[in-house]
């Protein structure tokens, strides 16, 4: 039996595989099994790609949602391609590539790098006093190098599922990162509502709350423990 199939032919016999189960209910199933077991074998390994390189796709279930499909179409938007929002062995093979193009990034000339972004919305509650309803954006940094980072300098924007620019600025940051670390998601920024005002928040809180909105963050500037600095 062909790799391929064999998939599909354990997975059905798992699923058919309790107390009860006849071998005319398993022939008949068995057209239907085959046809999802690969889509969703290959949404779940899209799924978790998508959410290695920064695209927020979601739980890892296997199930083509609204999220995984805005973060498909991120992916293919970024990359200049035929945005589908389809999952195929195509899109694994891109992914795949993307993460292996990003593991040889050259450390010297990239000592740090965005890790991820995490988009979230709040809505009105008691416990978000005094804030109130408001977008929360939390930037995460890599740092490759071997020296302790102590200030960044980035440019940020969100954009919503079409691609249109949705709120962008930038900031410096006084901010401690070890060698080959990781920041936490502790320090972050937030948009409140405010009544009879048009500001970032009216513009970001449905596509935060869909899911549908990506961030893009260029680091501009890095600042080390020792006093030296890169400029990117």
């Amino acid at each position: 039996m062909k790799r391929r199939a064999l998939i599909p032919a354990l997975l059905l016999a798992v699923a058919l595989s309790g107390p009860g189960t006849n071998q005319a209910l398993a022939e008949e199933m068995a057209p239907a099994v085959a046809e999802v077991a690969p889509t969703m074998l290959m949404t779940r390994a899209a799924q978790g790609l998508l959410n290695l390189l920064g695209y927020d796709a979601g739980p890892v279930d296997g199930l083509l949602g609204s999220r995984t499909r805005s973060a498909v179409l991120a992916f293919q938007s970024d990359r200049v391609e035929a945005r589908t929002g389809t999952i195929d062995r195509d899109l694994l093979d891109t992914l795949v590539a993307e993460i292996a193009d990003r593991r040889v990034e050259a450390v010297p000339t990239r000592p740090v790098v965005f890790y991820r972004a995490y988009l979230e919305h709040y809505p009105y509650s008691r416990l978000n006093k005094p804030i109130g309803p408001h977008t929360r954006a939390y930037f995460r940094f890599k740092n490759n190098s071997d020296v302790p980072v102590t200030g960044i300098e980035f440019a940020y924007a969100f954009k919503d599922p079409f691609g249109d620019t949705l709120y962008r600025d930038s900031d410096r940051l006084q901010i401690e990162i070890a060698p080959k670390a990781v920041t936490a998601k502790s320090h972050y920024y937030y948009w409140e509502d405010k009544a009879l005002a048009q500001d970032a928040y009216d513009k970001m809180a449905a596509a935060f709350q869909s899911g549908g909105a990506r961030a893009e963050v260029s680091i501009k500037r890095v600042v080390f423990a020792d006093g030296s600095e890169v400029a990117y």
